[in-house]
């Protein structure tokens, strides 16, 4: 998905990635150009708040909870912040997820394959 964002879409700036394997993230860095095109963020924490539009793709439920709930506790909040989840994860994961951060004051877009 990063790849085709950075191919394609007019940025004001780099995108912020942060996987937990940060070899990954490296990885994906060099192999689009350096850190002119991709930026690796230290930790969720600080991708969220350097962010104004977050996606979440990640394998799981229970890592999707996680990841959100760790964004939930930045410092600055997510206040204004839009959250886009892709992951394939249960729709009452989803809308309670949505739940969360409207509650939160951000935004939440479900674009996922569901998971019966």
């Amino acid at each position: 998905m990063v790849k085709n964002i950075v191919a394609k879409a007019s940025l004001e700036a780099p995108p912020i990635v942060f996987n937990r394997n940060v070899q990954r993230s490296k990885e994906l860095q060099v192999a689009l150009g350096g850190s002119d095109k991709l930026c690796i963020a230290d930790s969720i924490e600080d991708a969220v708040s350097r962010s104004d539009v977050i996606f979440t793709s990640l394998a799981g439920d229970a890592s999707v909870v996680e990841v959100i709930d760790l964004a939930l506790g930045c410092p600055n909040g997510v206040k204004g912040k839009l959250f886009v989840e892709t992951s394939t994860i249960l729709p009452t994961t989803t809308n309670a997820l949505s739940d969360k951060v409207r509650s939160a004051g951000g935004g939440f877009v479900a674009a996922p394959g569901l998971r019966p």
